[in-house]
Parts: C-alpha cells; sequence; structure tokens
C-alpha cells in the first residue's frame, strides 16, 4: 500500500516530540553488523523525523536521509541541528525515486515505512545502491506489539527473491559469505530487526 500524498502533514512535530525512539540496541546492532567505523555512508528511508538517521549519524560519515513528506524533512532538519548533527543529508523523495548516482551505501535501514513503499521496485533499486557486503535492516518496535501488518509481506518478498529458506533465523558465516540472507533480532524488547547481508559482488 502507497502512503498517499500528505498523508502526515502537520504530524511530524508529533512524532518527534512523542514517537518512542528505536531501542540504542537496534542502533548498535546496525553499526556493528554493517561495520561502521565513521567513514561509512548510510541510507535511510522513510526517515520521518530523523528517528534512525539521526543515531546512526553518530557512526557514520554521511547519512541520506529521505522522505516524501516536507514536514518530516524539515522537523529532522530541526532535530538533527539541535543535535549538532551536520552529516545528515535531506531528501525529499519517495523511495522509489532514488537516483542511482547516490550509490554507493554500506547499509539501508527502513523503519515504520516499508509497508508503505512499492516494495519489490525498493528492493530491486537497492539492490543496485548498496555496495558489496552491505545490507537492508528493516527495524520495528519489537514483539511488545501484535505482529506488524507488513511482516508477512516481507516475508512474502524476502522469500521470492532470496528462495523459500525460513526468512527469520540466525546467519551462520558461510551463509553471509556465500548468498544474501535475512535474519531476526531481537535487538531489544522495544526494538526488533530484520537484516540482510550481502555478499561481495566478486564471490
Amino acid at each position: 500500500m502507497m502512503a498517499p500524498p500528505g498523508l502526515f502533514a502537520a504530524t511530524a512535530a508529533y512524532y518527534g516530540r512523542f514517537r518512542a525512539p528505536y531501542a540504542q540496541e537496534a542502533i548498535d546492532f546496525i553499526v556493528k553488523r554493517y561495520d561502521f567505523c565513521g567513514r561509512t555512508r548510510a541510507l535511510d528511508l522513510g526517515c520521518g523525523p530523523g528517528t534512525i538517521s539521526i543515531p546512526i549519524s553518530y557512526a557514520s560519515a554521511e547519512v541520506i536521509a529521505v522522505d516524501q513528506g516536507p514536514d518530516m524533512i524539515a522537523e529532522g532538519q530541526r532535530r538533527a541541528a539541535s543535535q549538532g548533527r551536520r552529516n545528515i543529508k535531506w531528501l525529499r523523495s519517495r523511495a522509489e525515486d532514488i537516483q542511482p548516482e547516490l550509490a554507493p551505501f554500506q547499509a539501508t535501514t527502513i523503519g515504520q515505512a516499508f509497508h508503505w513503499m512499492n516494495r519489490d521496485e525498493v528492493l530491486r533499486k537497492l539492490a543496485t545502491l548498496i555496495a558489496d557486503g552491505g545490507g537492508v535492516a528493516l527495524v520495528n518496535p519489537g514483539k511488545r506489539r501484535p505482529q506488524e501488518s507488513w511482516e508477512p509481506v516481507a516475508n512474502e518478498i524476502i522469500a521470492k527473491f532470496l528462495g523459500s529458506e525460513p526468512a527469520i533465523r540466525n546467519p551462520t558465516r558461510k551463509n553471509l559469505n556465500t548468498s544474501p540472507r535475512w535474519s531476526g533480532q531481537n535487538a531489544s524488547p522495544n526494538s526488533q530487526l530484520m537484516s540482510s547481508r550481502a555478499p561481495s559482488r566478486g564471490t
């Protein structure tokens, strides 16, 4: 289901003030899994007011934060400035319209926005934007709530692109080195991740 234009107009300030942040353990997991070292470029799709963009900017050389809502972009810029974060580039765009010249990225993060996107199109595009060995992390608030409505859809897409092996599992080193696979991670009681790590294209 695509998000209608203007759906979240005038809500950005409330997102920034009242929506619970993702657990720091989730941010730490992403940073470790994708080998952030202060030189990494990251892409945050459906970034909202910077709920993921701002925290990961502390471990990144640059974050491209993308949202189609001008209010969300403005609120994200305001929040980033208040925290002294100057390495985030804010881009008003649909995830589906990201341009290839922005590549490469070591990691792409998507919070509670994947269900609003054309998922097949976004994943195909990300396959060309993510660097060798990079990957995608989908982050949701965790299992303290009922399962998110987009998770069954995400599992279907994962199976379509990556095969019928279980989408939520712990990857072995062999799997990480030889084929793209997804793994589930309860980073904390307040955040859950579904993450993939792609192999080097030279293998």
